[in-house]
């Protein structure tokens, strides 16, 4: 703070996504595993302000920022997120940028959630995949059209309460056939089976529907990706359900609280995780990991056996639910 105003620093990183990709040769794709990081980093991020009950409303390659060197993408420009929760408020649907806009706000929705971010880091999946933008629409009407004739004209069926949208009762769309992606040569091209699958799942009509940001970083697609190759922020695990942390990660989120055990005794669980308490992982913010690193090392990973009632791990008590309608937004 100086003079009455407040300055932001941030640290150096080269080029925005965009340029990135220019730079590297439109012709040339990607290698996939480059792609993949990306992807799984951004996802990271927007997890992060998920869990944290913030929007960010304008995901674009523009505001994704990378440092070459590194291999690093972070989200940026932050400047139209905005806080949600209960009760549901109204939004204006004049955010993000045209060609990544969900189609929700495109028709005219004025309560949306977590799932037009979703949507718009679908379109950024494709255009990050292919070097192309998967829908490059000159005006909203446009911009329906190009989607519409894409993925087919979205009907009550396919998306329950779409018929009330402002936007769709004052207009008479054509009548599309839904298309498969992979019948683009370039998508067919830049993705295999599991990646289309992703990218399908981030781009669904219904934002109920939509994956969340948890899911898609557990999605098939990484099952391969070298995690050891992504960066650790202290903050790569927030969010996960327990089940699927390495067991030391998970003792340091259990470490002021209980610890991680293996009863000899439970044949029925050989091998399986136990916990003694539950926390939700999405609660835990920077401060805990180092914390809780601190008192696992202090303790030596000691694994004991205790008296407790085994139970099936699953994700429940998050501050953001699974589904998008619970969370439905916002400032």
């Amino acid at each position: 703070m100086e003079n009455g105003r407040l300055y932001l620093v941030f640290e150096y990183l080269n080029v925005d996504l965009k340029r990135y990709l220019d730079d590297s040769g439109r012709k040339s794709l990607l290698e996939p595993g480059i792609v993949k990081s990306f992807m799984y980093q951004m996802l990271q991020g927007l997890l992060f302000c998920h869990g944290r009950r913030v929007i960010h409303r304008d995901l674009k390659p523009q505001n994704i920022l990378v440092d070459i060197g590194r291999k690093i993408v972070k989200l940026a420009d932050f400047g139209l997120a905005r806080a949600f929760g209960i009760p549901v408020r109204v939004l204006t649907h004049e955010v993000v940028t045209l060609w990544y806009r969900a189609p929700e706000i495109l028709l005219g929705a004025q309560r949306y959630s977590c799932a037009v971010d979703i949507w718009s880091m679908g379109c950024i999946f494709s255009e990050v995949a292919t070097k192309e933008a998967l829908f490059r629409g000159d005006s909203e009407i446009d911009q329906l059209f190009r989607i519409f004739r894409l993925l087919g004209t979205p009907s009550e069926e396919v998306w329950p309460g779409v018929s009330s949208l402002p936007e769709y009762q004052k207009k008479s769309f054509p009548i599309w056939r839904n298309s498969k992606l992979s019948i683009q040569d370039n998508i067919a091209k830049a993705f295999n089976d599991p990646g289309l699958d992703l990218l399908q799942a981030m781009l669904i009509y219904e934002p109920s529907r939509r994956i969340t940001a948890r899911d898609a970083l557990l999605h098939p697609y990484f099952s391969d990706l070298d995690k050891a190759l992504v960066p650790a922020t202290g903050e790569e695990y927030i969010g996960l359900p327990l089940d699927q942390l390495p067991r030391e990660v998970a003792a340091m989120f259990l470490a002021d609280g209980g610890e991680v055990y293996h009863n000899s005794n439970d044949t029925e669980n050989t091998g399986k995780l136990c916990l003694t308490v539950q926390p939700d992982t999405i609660q835990l913010g920077n401060a805990a990991i180092p914390t809780s690193k601190y008192l696992s090392d202090s303790k030596k990973h000691s694994y004991q056996t205790v008296d407790t009632v085994n139970s099936k791990l699953s994700h429940h008590m998050a501050p953001l639910a699974d589904n998008h309608e619970t969370n439905m937004s916002i400032s």
